[in-house]
């Protein structure tokens, strides 16, 4: 059960964080001039729902990651446990900055469907997105090398995910 929690929402994660970052930069270079109106309208609306879904995704994963690691579910109520994950391994030291990044893409993203300004290139929510998006090297395979081979596999990966998500 463990197991599968932690796959279906790390995939649920990378789903709507690639999503995100993909909206996101998909206007820097898909038109020639301004964004249609609709379409822009249409994009913030999906923004917003992938910044809700990414913050979401990204919690249930900690918890079945934690769940993961201790080997019960129970244990994600543990504070001794959450303060071990959070602080004493790269996933929960990445994962706290994720989340709050998360946290950042959420609150711009709102702001942005709420406003009624014309469309204009967002470099903040492309920024801010493809960030969350290479972020996401950090807390997977590429963690498995150290030194120089490990920073080359960070960087890879993070320009993958960067390329797949555009």
């Amino acid at each position: 059960m463990i197991d599968l929690g932690l796959v279906v929402a790390r995939l649920l994660h990378f789903a709507a964080v690639t999503n995100l970052a993909g909206v996101s930069i998909f206007p820097l270079y898909a038109h020639a001039d301004a964004e249609p109106m609709v379409l822009l309208r249409w994009r913030q609306r999906v923004l917003l729902a992938a910044a809700i879904a990414a913050l979401f995704s990204g919690v249930v994963w900690f918890v079945f990651a934690v769940a993961n690691m201790s080997g019960t579910l129970a244990d994600v109520a543990d504070r001794e446990v959450l303060w071990t994950v959070l602080n004493e391994t790269t996933f929960g030291r990445v994962w706290t900055a994720r989340m709050l990044l998360a946290v950042i893409v959420l609150g711009v993203a709102s702001r942005r469907f709420a406003s009624t300004a014309g469309p204009q290139p967002d470099w903040i929510m492309s920024f801010l997105t493809g960030a969350l998006l290479a972020s996401l090297a950090g807390v997977g395979h590429s963690q498995i090398e150290e030194g120089v081979a490990g920073v080359i596999h960070v960087t890879s990966d993070a320009a993958h995910l960067l390329a797949a998500g555009a």
